[in-house]
């Protein structure tokens, strides 16, 4: 009988010991997202080939698509630049005009963008949203650099 006690009194002393020492923690579960920005062009380069003095070309509006490739909507800035001529928004000597048009932009007509410009090209797309745009290009009236031009169109995004 002795035994059967020290036996349950070892059982109860445990499950005392046991729930005495339970885990009374509770848990806090941290999320973190990472924003990022990122866009992506389906066409890199695009020649207008040889063009007369005063004179234009352009593409259809649906030529390019810029496509929000982060997570988060953005702001997408346009801006061009040229070594030797200059770009304004009338053509001239050594000068010529490079317009942009987009379907879901903020340039719904022919838009000029000169040196130096950031125009705000579409405001707040959308993650995974994209717009399509098309170029025009204005050749100067008479030039004095007779070197074949190159335009670069750089295309930034801001997050929103």
């Amino acid at each position: 009988m002795m035994n059967r006690f020290l036996i349950m009194f070892a059982i109860l002393t445990m499950i005392c010991a046991i729930t005495a020492t339970a885990d009374t923690a509770d848990q806090v579960v941290i999320s973190v997202w990472v924003k990022q920005v990122g866009i992506e062009v389906n066409e890199t380069s695009y020649s207008f080939g040889y063009m007369q003095f005063d004179a234009e070309k352009s593409t259809d509006t649906t030529r390019f698509k810029l496509t929000n490739s982060g997570n988060y909507n953005e702001n997408i800035y346009v801006a061009a630049e040229t070594p030797n001529w200059t770009l304004g928004t009338t053509a001239s000597v050594d000068q010529m005009v490079l317009s942009i048009k987009t379907v879901g932009g903020n340039f719904t007509d022919w838009e000029p963008i000169a040196d130096a410009d950031n125009d705000l090209m579409v405001y707040d797309l959308a993650a995974n949203s994209n717009i399509t745009f098309g170029l025009k290009v204005h050749s100067p009236t008479s030039a004095t650099i007779f070197d074949r031009q190159w335009i670069t169109i750089n295309l930034s995004a801001i997050s929103m």
